[in-house]
């Protein structure tokens, strides 16, 4: 994994990478995000050997989370970055602590397609049906968003105000269909979409005011006006080769904090992996393969 500081607040500052190399462990559940970042960039969360692993980022060594060996994934950090919610192998939502425990049951849901925990408290995800919200305390889920027919959505992100939340959507499969997909931002209030650009998938909307996307292997800012919920600007270059899930759900391996530190995996593209089969006579046969 690595992290960098790429998208620069009003006053300009030095701009730092560094490399954070996985030990023994090794990523598990990349179907789905393995990466989370807190919003004040102080910590960092991710999936290998079936459990949470987390890392201080002033601090050199990383740990398991004690609790969260459940085969998670889809880690998203509380809005204070005190607990860590993580979806569970045994079918639902689930919050811990950052220094481990018991791990809270939120609520049922199918393997989410993003999920995120914003200022007012509450956590929405997108399923197979649309995107649902529930209170960071847990409880009953509402259904906020429904898919139209032949639509897919993912990667969910209520907007500050609680009255707005982003998404990506597309009616086509493959990861070329989320490429060829829309970023939408809806307004609650009055059930209204608004298509805030056309090409791109796994949109996260950062305080410096721009929406982050995935597109093929890159990622990039599009200067984004909170008040009137609209574009004001082209998208520029953030970061290239970024991991993209070998799922066909348009995932892109990255977290991005409320000041615009950026952690990503690298590697561009794994979604179309072949397997070879080869014959005594080093006659190779390849095999497509997707994932899971």
């Amino acid at each position: 994994a690595a992290a960098a500081w790429m998208l620069k607040p009003v006053e300009p500052r030095q701009v730092m990478r560094f490399t954070h190399r996985l030990g023994q462990e090794a990523f598990s559940r990349t179907g789905r995000p393995v990466l989370a970042i807190s919003r004040d960039a102080r910590r960092l969360v991710y999936v290998a050997d079936t459990r949470l692993y987390m890392r201080n980022l002033d601090d050199p060594n990383v740990r398991p989370i004690p609790g969260t060996d459940e085969n998670p994934s889809s880690p998203f950090f509380s809005p204070d970055g005190e607990w860590v919610g993580f979806w569970s192998s045994d079918g639902s939502l689930k919050k811990i602590r950052i220094t481990g425990g018991t791990p809270v049951e939120l609520t049922k849901a199918g393997n989410p397609q993003g999920v995120s925990w914003g200022v007012d408290d509450t956590i929405v995800y997108a399923v197979n049906d649309g995107i649902w919200r529930v209170s960071g305390n847990g409880g009953v889920a509402e259904h906020l968003v429904k898919t139209a027919a032949g639509e897919r959505i993912h990667a969910p992100q209520m907007l500050p105000g609680g009255n707005a939340v982003l998404f990506a959507a597309t009616t086509g499969t493959g990861l070329d269909g989320w490429d060829e997909g829309r970023i939408v931002v809806l307004r609650l209030d009055r059930g209204e979409r608004t298509v805030i650009h056309m090409g791109g998938a796994y949109p996260r909307y950062v305080s410096t005011g721009h929406i982050v996307y995935a597109l093929k292997d890159s990622l990039l800012a599009l200067p984004f006006d909170l008040d009137t919920l609209q574009a004001r600007g082209g998208p520029v270059p953030v970061v290239q080769q970024v991991r993209r899930s070998i799922a066909d759900i348009g995932i892109a391996q990255y977290a991005i904090s409320d000041n615009g530190s950026l952690a990503y995996i690298r590697g561009g593209d794994i979604s179309r992996v072949s397997l070879a089969l080869s014959d005594r006579t080093a006659a190779a046969r390849r095999r497509s393969h997707t994932g899971s």
